[in-house]
């Protein structure tokens, strides 16, 4: 997959490639300014310290986790409904495995949940996970595998075709559009539903959200003791949140092309 310009900002706004335009400056100011590149050379570490914190970590992902889990009673009136398994990203050129790619662990966690729920419900379901470059098995495919083989569930929906959360809700859309289909149960990680809920609402869908695999809900012990791990948690909350943004700026773009283009000559 190429990286984008996009994503290239991204690893400068997220722990730990936030500290590198704060080590850039500081290289231009020290001969010079050697105030300001301490500064700055100190704002990147205390920034990266402070990003480190379990509570801080707690904090970040705690507001994207807003989602209770799936009340299985409150579906018994429904009709119509499809259950939709996003992947979660693949674990590619896996040495284990003959350097075949293969789903990552976070798609296994959605899988699991997923069988869990399909047990209670018999309900179709939808798998949605794209291709990593023109040559590789989409994830989909190696989903579906998972499901037959592991959990002796067949899906029958598969999207091959989204890169991404905002291309899987309008491929899911296009695929299910001469279905008769009222609800959508959506199975993604807590800290992901929010967004997907937004993309998919857009779209015209009535969703249904099944969150599972919330993260920092253990009782913290050392709350300001910096660690790898809540770095990582700082990371997916803010890679969430300006994602979220990110989400709210285009849906407010395509709103306004849309009122432009019905308002009269």
């Amino acid at each position: 997959m190429n990286f984008s310009f996009l994503n290239w900002i991204e690893i400068l706004l997220l722990p730990p490639g936030l500290l590198i335009p704060f080590l850039v400056l500081s290289a231009i100011w020290y001969k010079r300014r050697k105030a300001l590149a301490m500064l700055s050379l100190s704002t990147g570490l205390m920034l990266i310290i402070f990003f480190s914190m379990p509570a801080v970590a707690r904090s970040l992902i705690k507001d994207l986790q807003t989602h209770a889990p799936i009340n299985i009673e409150s579906l018994e009136d429904k009709q119509n409904v499809v259950m939709v398994v996003l992947g979660g990203g693949r674990y590619a050129n896996a040495p284990e495995f003959d350097n075949q790619d293969q789903i990552s662990p976070a798609t296994l966690e959605r899988i699991r949940y997923a069988a869990h729920l399909n047990r209670q419900l018999k309900l179709p379901m939808l798998l949605s996970g794209g291709r990593r470059n023109a040559d590789s098995t989409p994830e989909a495919v190696m989903m579906n595998k998972v499901f037959v083989d592991e959990y002796a569930i067949l899906p029958v929906y598969l999207e091959v075709n989204a890169a991404n959360t905002h291309q899987q809700a309008i491929e899911v859309k296009n695929l299910l559009k001469d279905e008769t289909v009222e609800y959508l149960i959506l199975v993604t990680h807590a800290w992901h539903m929010r967004r997907v809920e937004s993309e998919f609402n857009y779209q015209g869908f009535q969703v249904i959200p099944a969150p599972m695999g919330y993260l920092a809900t253990g009782t913290q012990q050392l709350k300001y003791v910096p660690s790898a791990a809540a770095m990582a948690i700082s990371a997916r909350a803010l890679h969430e949140k300006y994602a979220l943004l990110w989400t709210s700026l285009t849906h407010a773009q395509d709103q306004t092309h849309l009122t432009k283009a019905a308002l009269p000559e």
